[in-house]
């Protein structure tokens, strides 16, 4: 055998030695390979976030934090519903990416309501977990109002309750009814009553009437007043007023400070030019032309009695306070069009207004511009329900208005009522009707104008259609006394843009009596026979004068006060060594709730607790003195309290609490379902301690939502369900559909420079109104409950 062969024998005997024995790694080495890189994996182990319970309502809150595990490569991460933070670093919900070993925590706001759980869904790597907070249940404790008497409110820079704008009455202190008019309970009624309760005049309709009346025709020109005769009419007004010696020329001289801001008004006959006459039997000009525009000769005539008839400057030495408001025409649209069997054009009307401001700034006496200093404006709506036929009514009325006239307007004048017994029926502008009311008409001038427009509020109150064409009652002032401390928080809280705030209260207005037993309505004075088990023909206080005594004393700066009710409204203000708390209960139950008095330096000498109800519809007004400031109240459904508080010493706020309203850059838009409308609030000046409110005005019918899926630069806000003031609907005793402001509470950490609010219903139908933010920025923290 060769060599060769021997080597392969051997080599077969080997193998199947090696076969018999089951082979060793140890004796045998298998080839070698090179090692494989692990495969990619990031799809991180499960993970879960702690639920929360019992949160506080709108409160931020933060999750446990969790560390991700499981994967071995930067993983994607995003988040629906709140913000996360990788590594403590900062929040954020945007896409991003995480890795082994990092940690993660969440962050949402809490629902607005109780019982309410909010969730956000963070996804890591395709595993989404949840993080949910429920809200704790509503508690049986009281609300609670607190006041920081250190921080100043200012809105827009003001902070003065301003007693000349804001507690007033619809009369002038030249009105027979304080002198001539029967006789009075008061030996001299005017100064018992302007000066026991600090109370300012407000508006005139009817001088400028009177004195038109005494005016011939010029002969030279159909339509004209005999500017010559105004001349000498007027001068004769003033000289009267200013030298005249009897007991009623000295008292109007002695109460002219008090009238020192006045309104003067037209109404709409014989001031629109169609033809009715004056009471010296002609009638103002039709004629519309390029040389003499509609609406001259009733210019011509209001320009003249403005310029001729009151002191002019303090130079002139004669005459009464000159007016410094003028309203074009009262309630014009009610006349001339809503009821009118042949209406007007609305054009017409508010071209109308254009002419006769024109004609007032303008006219020149003697060469000289007297009246450029008066502010004028309108239309003053009688009825602005300016969601009507899905808001058709505001834009053929109230929008038209302000596109035609609105530049030419230096206020916009509306007239606001509750409807508290309207046949079967209550209808209430008080609450969050109103708000919407206001807020969309301050949107709409500042998206027109650059600002808001200014208002004056001159007249508002309650119509008690049930109780009109019958004797006097308590129940009627009641009804008026209610809506009007309602009312004035909306109004109060507006000071940058009230002009003037008048309630709907006259002295006597023998002028407007129905019948013998039916007088006109409501009025400061009634005689006495008029009262169940009194007798007499002397003229006395109505219910309406509690109203002055209630707000009796109010004055100085407002300061930062808070509430979690919102029905229950509060204004509060220091002025020198006392300080004020108004509380108003704008809903149906009786409230109790807990009071914190914060800030004051100085102590407490007495308090003076001053509490308007109703008992069977009839006006109470209680007066209790305390030694101390009380930390739990109860306050009626529509009841008011102020609380008087006199301190040792002066106290002054060290601190300020700046509110500003900021506008949306569009209002107006339609509902549709499921689509969401977005808006942009730019130029919010950003403050570390500030506290924010989106204000959401919706005019939708009852069948709709109200609860809509809301974002503030794409973080989930909750709307809640509880708007101010009564509801609406009433189980169809109510309003026809519902208007008003839902008022979110929107942590301020949400708020930037620049901002898009996001809104969808998932129903069809309706408007969005307006959309603003109130925004309040503290100079340090003030404490909220």
């Amino acid at each position: 055998m060769n060599t060769y062969i021997r080597l392969i024998a051997l080599a077969l005997a080997l193998g199947i030695l090696a076969s018999c024995r089951g082979g060793s790694s140890e004796e045998v080495t298998p080839p070698q390979t090179p090692p494989q890189a692990p495969l990619t994996d990031t799809r991180p182990d499960a993970f879960s976030f702690d639920a929360v319970e019992n949160a506080e309502l709108s409160s931020v809150i933060e999750s446990n934090s969790i560390t991700v595990k499981g994967i071995n490569a930067p993983t994607s991460i995003t988040i629906q519903g709140g913000e996360y933070a990788i590594d403590d670093a900062g929040f954020t919900q945007n896409q991003a990416t995480i890795s082994q070993d990092q940690s993660v925590k969440i962050r949402i706001t809490s629902s607005a309501n109780y019982q309410t759980p909010v969730q956000a869904d963070l996804t890591i790597g395709g595993i989404t977990t949840s993080f949910i907070v429920t809200t704790l249940a509503a508690a049986q404790t009281p609300s609670v109002i607190s006041v920081n008497f250190d921080h100043v409110h200012l809105v827009h820079g003001v902070s003065d309750f301003d007693r000349e704008k804001f507690i007033t009455i619809h009369a002038s202190h030249t009105e027979n009814d304080w002198y001539v008019v029967g006789d009075n309970e008061q030996e001299d009624l005017i100064t018992d009553f302007v000066e026991t309760y600090d109370v300012y005049f407000g508006r005139d309709t009817g001088a400028m009437a009177w004195q038109l009346g005494l005016l011939p025709e010029d002969p030279a020109r159909n339509g004209f007043i005999d500017r010559q005769q105004a001349s000498a009419n007027g001068q004769s007004v003033k000289s009267q007023y200013t030298n005249g010696t009897s007991n009623r020329n000295q008292l109007q001289r002695k109460h002219e400070h008090r009238n020192t801001n006045m309104i003067v008004a037209a109404q709409q006959h014989p001031y629109y030019p169609d033809g009715k006459v004056t009471r010296a039997g002609w009638a103002f000009s039709t004629n519309d032309t390029q040389d003499e525009p509609f609406g001259s000769a009733t210019g011509e005539y209001m320009a003249d009695f403005i310029a001729k008839y009151f002191k002019q400057s303090s130079n002139d030495p004669i005459g009464q306070p000159k007016p410094t408001l003028v309203e074009v025409m009262n309630e014009p649209l009610y006349e001339l069009v809503t009821v009118a069997q042949e209406p007007e054009n609305l054009t017409k009307i508010f071209e109308f207004h254009n002419t006769v401001a024109n004609q007032i700034r303008n006219v020149d006496v003697e060469g000289v511009q007297p009246n450029q200093g008066i502010k004028i404006g309108g239309y003053t709506a009688a009825f602005p329900n300016f969601e009507e036929n899905n808001f058709a009514r505001w834009i053929a009325r109230d929008q038209h208005f302000i596109d035609v006239a609105g530049a030419n307007m230096d206020f916009l004048s509306i007239h606001l009522y509750d409807f508290p017994i309207f046949g079967a029926r209550e209808q209430y502008r008080s609450g969050a009707n109103v708000e919407a009311t206001l807020d969309m008409l301050e949107q709409y001038t500042h998206m027109k104008f650059g600002e808001p427009m200014p208002l004056v509020i001159s007249e508002y109150g309650a119509q008690a259609h049930n109780l009109t064409n019958q004797p006097w009652t308590p129940q009627r002032d009641w009804y008026f006394l209610r809506a009007i401390n309602s009312l004035n928080f909306a109004f109060m809280s507006r000071p940058h843009l009230i002009e003037k705030l008048i309630p709907f209260i006259v002295v006597k207005a023998e002028w407007g009596r129905l019948a013998e037993t039916v007088p006109y309505g409501p009025r400061l004075m009634r005689q006495q026979f008029e009262a169940s088990g009194e007798s007499g023909d002397l003229w006395v206080y109505s219910d309406h004068i509690k109203y002055y005594d209630l707000w009796k004393n109010i004055n100085g700066e407002r300061v930062e006060s808070h509430s979690t009710d919102i029905d229950l409204q509060h204004l509060s203000y220091i002025d020198k060594n006392r300080a004020f708390i108004i509380i108003n209960n704008i809903g149906e139950q009786r409230k109790s709730f807990d009071l914190s008095a914060l800030g004051l330096d100085q102590a407490v000498s007495n308090v003076l607790v001053r509490e308007m109800f109703a008992i069977n519809g009839i006006t109470q007004l209680n007066h209790t003195p305390l030694t101390e400031i009380p930390t739990s109240l109860e306050i009626d459904s529509f009841g008011t309290t102020v609380l008087e508080i006199t301190l040792a010493n002066d106290d002054l706020p060290v601190e300020t609490s700046e509110e500003h309203k900021y506008y949306a850059d569009k209002y107006l838009q339609e509902i549709n379902a499921g689509q969401a409308n977005v808006f942009n609030i730019d130029g919010v000046e950003i403050n570390e301690s500030a506290s924010a409110i989106l204000r959401i005005s919706l005019g939708r019918d009852f069948n709709s939502s109200l609860s809509g899926v809301l974002t503030i630069n794409g973080i989930l806000v909750e709307i809640p369900e509880n708007y101010r003031g009564m509801e609406q609907s009433l189980n169809g005793r109510g309003r026809d559909s519902f208007y008003g402001t839902l008022e979110v509470n929107v942590p301020s950490h949400l708020i930037a420079q620049n901002n898009e609010i996001s809104l969808s219903f998932p129903d069809q139908g309706g408007h969005i109104a307006s959309i603003t933010l109130q925004y309040i920025a503290n100079s340090a923290f003030a404490s909220q409950p």
